[in-house]
């Protein structure tokens, strides 16, 4: 392939080829390219991978750095990141991978891949799917294509741009070496990896080792901090972080397949996943390796969608032709369904709350393939039933799983080895553990497992349930158990009641191989020392455990830091803390923060402002920079003034919408008459007038126009009432006042905004202690305890008056 002209970015950064000599680009997509290139400090041969997405790159970096030390997934060297230029990850070059292999076995049918080198690619691609999971990735494309294999025959796990990062890892990854033991006290380490740094033109000298660590003050940090900014699109398209690379993904990680050859260029099915949401997306992926569930729109789901491309891989390593190969995404749900039958609730516990599971039918398939020629190879005892339950699949941390994979015999045919793969995606193999979810069939067979004394402390000294016993007890392994008796003496000790400590357990079971003097009490000490102590603490620390994974020196203290610089006091961190404890553990969103603070500031708004926006909604200022400021010029153009208190509101309800989402509210107040203009004044007035779902937005119009007689113009005049619970205040208040005009007690005019806006204790002392007597009824519609069809007819439009 030839190189690209001396034009393109890269070549102009000195930054790089000041240390790299660029040798050509081997591989090119939508959102990548990936060049060959020498490091002029030892001739180590390089892949290096320009990004084009903000969050691919970020997602891909954060990932590697966590998994740097996995021998099962590539290494990152170092990164680039320049304001206004795209991410460059500086990546070990690996020439081939596991697509290759097949498709080079496949020309030899005959001998095809020997079950030798099957085994030795399956054990290694779980040794890399294990560490991903233990540190709470999820991968969400595997494939043949981004499993690279290293000239020593090394597999490893490559692409990155799609995972994500979950809340709980499956299994204690640390030894029990926390992380601040490690780490400098008065310094902020730039990366948490030694042999990862972000490299830029200031921050490193020519010829800087990758292997050299580089630490900087705080201060100097925040400084960078305000360099990392991201590549704006310049031809104003929205940017998918989760679409491939083109047609040519598998070059996108360094890889050297000919593109044209690449069996999944028209296989791929993508959607912007919109931050902060707490839903992922169910387009992400390669459509011959997706899960059933993301074919069906699933959005609530966890690792056990990479256990399914598991099994397609495995599937496709001894038949060497993929196993689901859908030409479409429902001809894709349709092969499945063809192998598994028809989904139900037996078959599938839960399957119809998927999304689009009332939207997808297909002809009954009661009778899925023929258990009996499944049943051919080392009669291996299963379950009789097969099904597709997602918690039922395959646990890459068990043991006996590569037990199993070294018993596979040296001469199994091609028919047998298509049924061992059928059993790995279809069957709960409960003879050879193979599954995590294996349904204990009485309390003997727990007793005689291992696992019998893990599940019998979480039962007794854990307080958890019996099957909440059963399912934490396959993440954590422990012989004895004091370390746990001094992790929960210490919860005890700090005030944690025993639900506060079976619910982090639940949450965080590693938590009982922790060092508790050393990687939990000064956690609790320092939170003791800003105002969270006693069961408060209790409660801050179970509802969100991710914070017990963070260094108390590099991330916990500093983040503190930033946010007591911006809100002014301890106090105020701490209802940020209270009501948004993830904060702490997101480097990102705090890095995001930081830059768009700085922009905020810029614009003019007063600082007041700001910190109170922090107070109150941290999340919507933790968006990416890029999309930040787009939203600031918004705002603007909408016509808000950045000093007034209005500005950030408006901001806030930007971010935490879609174009889609807001187009279709605009549509349902213009249902109701509303103009493009009086929507518009209506949100400058009350921004919170958009913040509210559609759903109450039809409700509320329908209710004050058709039940109170109320115009539609009265209503636009006083969006404020868009702001408060239809069913606690807008209709109990209506309904009293509906009684009281009927009956002739109410004669004056009363505004509208006065009916809702009115302070609790001054509206109870107005409208029903004041006629308890005349109405003894009142208190009872007051309090909900009605049926509103009985109520009178209104004609409350007429006492209304349309001031304020």
């Amino acid at each position: 392939m030839d190189a690209p002209s001396g034009s393109w970015s890269i070549y102009s950064r000195k930054e790089i080829t000041q240390r790299y000599e660029i040798l050509e680009r081997v591989g090119y997509g939508a959102y990548s390219d990936v060049y060959k290139a020498r490091r002029l400090s030892d001739n180590l041969i390089v892949a290096l991978k320009e990004i084009h997405d903000y969050q691919s790159a970020f997602r891909e970096i954060e990932a590697l750095q966590m998994l740097q030390n996995s021998p099962n997934i590539i290494t990152l060297h170092e990164y680039f990141w320049q304001e206004n230029e795209d991410a460059v990850l500086v990546l070990e070059f690996l020439r081939t991978d596991l697509a290759s292999v097949i498709k080079e076995a496949k020309k030899n049918w005959e001998t095809g891949l020997s079950v030798g080198e099957i085994k030795r690619w399956m054990l290694q691609i779980l040794l890399g799917i294990d560490a991903c999971h233990r540190s709470s990735i999820v991968h969400r494309d595997l494939k043949p294509a981004n499993l690279l294999i290293s000239e020593d025959g090394v597999l490893k796990l490559a692409d990155f741009g799609q995972s994500r990062i979950l809340l709980e890892p499956c299994i204690d990854n640390s030894d029990n070496i926390p992380p601040e033991q490690n780490s400098p006290t008065d310094e902020w380490v730039l990366q948490q990896q030694p042999e990862t740094t972000l490299a830029t033109e200031k921050s490193q000298p020519e010829g800087l080792g990758s292997d050299e660590r580089e630490t900087i003050s705080k201060e100097d940090y925040l400084r960078e901090l305000d360099r990392i900014k991201v590549k704006d699109a310049e031809d104003g398209t929205d940017k998918d972080p989760n679409i491939h690379d083109g047609n040519t993904s598998c070059f996108a990680t360094g890889t050297a397949s000919d593109p044209e050859d690449d069996p999944f260029k028209n296989s791929y099915t993508y959607e912007v996943e919109e931050h902060g949401s707490g839903d992922l997306t169910s387009c992400v992926g390669t459509r011959w390796f997706k899960a059933p569930e993301l074919l069906y729109g699933a959005v609530k789901y966890g690792q056990e969608i990479d256990l399914w491309s598991l099994g397609c891989i495995f599937a496709e390593l001894f038949s060497l032709e993929p196993l689901f190969p859908g030409t479409s995404d429902i001809d894709q749900l349709s092969r499945i369904i063809n192998v598994l039958g028809n989904l139900s609730e037996e078959t599938w516990p839960g399957c119809v709350k998927l999304p689009d599971y009332g939207k997808i039918f297909f002809n009954d398939n009661k009778t899925p393939m023929d258990d009996s020629s499944q049943r051919e190879w080392y009669n291996m005892d299963v379950d009789s039933d097969s099904d597709f339950d997602e918690f039922s699949r395959v646990d890459v941390s068990n043991t006996d799983t590569a037990m199993w994979i070294r018993s596979l015999g040296t001469t199994v045919s091609q028919q047998v080895k298509k049924n061992i793969c059928e059993y790995l995606l279809l069957t709960k193999v409960s003879s050879i553990s193979f599954y995590s979810s294996v349904s204990v069939a009485n309390t003997s067979e727990i007793k005689n497992s291992s696992s019998f004394i893990v599940i019998s402390y979480l039962i007794n000294s854990g307080g958890l349930s019996e099957n909440e016993a059963i399912s934490v007890s396959k993440k954590i392994h422990f012989e004895t158990t004091s370390k746990p008796d001094s992790v929960i003496s210490l919860l005890e000790s700090y005030g944690f009641t025993k639900p506060c400590i079976s619910k982090l357990i639940t949450k965080r079971p590693s938590i009982l191989s922790s060092e508790p003097e050393i990687s939990l009490k000064p956690k609790f000490d320092f939170f003791i020392s800003k105002g969270i102590s006693g069961i408060g603490l209790a409660k801050f620390i179970s509802s969100d455990p991710r914070i017990l994974r963070e260094s108390l020196t590099t991330q916990i203290i500093p983040v503190f830091d930033i946010l007591k610089g911006n809100v002014h006091c301890d106090e105020n961190v701490i209802t940020i803390l209270r009501r948004h404890p993830w904060i702490l553990g997101n480097k990102l969103g705090i890095k995001n923060m930081m830059l768009n603070i700085e922009l905020l500031r810029d614009e003019g708004v007063p600082q007041s402002n700001i910190s109170r926006f922090l107070i109150e909604q941290p999340r919507s200022s933790t968006v990416t920079t890029v999309k930040f400021k787009e939203i600031i010029e918004e705002v603007k153009s909408m016509g808000f003034d950045p000093s007034k208190t209005a500005f950030l509101p408006a901001i806030q309800t930007l971010t935490g919408m879609s174009k889609s989402t807001w187009e279709k509210k605009m549509n349902a107040y213009k249902g109701w008459g509303w103009s493009e203009d009086v929507i518009m004044n209506a949100f400058k007035h009350q921004t919170q007038c958009m913040g509210t779902s559609e759903k109450k937005i039809t409700l509320t119009m329908d209710y004050l126009v058709n039940q109170m007689g109320w115009s539609s113009s009265l209503i636009a005049s006083h969006p404020v009432v868009f702001s408060y619970s239809l069913e606690k205040r807008i209709i109990p208040r209506c309904s009293v006042y509906r009684i009281l005009t009927s009956k002739g007690l109410v004669k004056n005019q009363f505004a509208m905004s006065s009916l809702i806006i009115m302070p609790e204790k001054a509206f109870s002392m107005k409208f029903v202690k004041e006629y308890a007597e005349e109405v003894p009824e009142l208190l009872n519609v007051y309090q909900g305890k009605f049926n509103s069809q009985e109520l009178p007819n209104s004609s409350a439009s007429g006492r209304l008056s349309e001031g304020k």
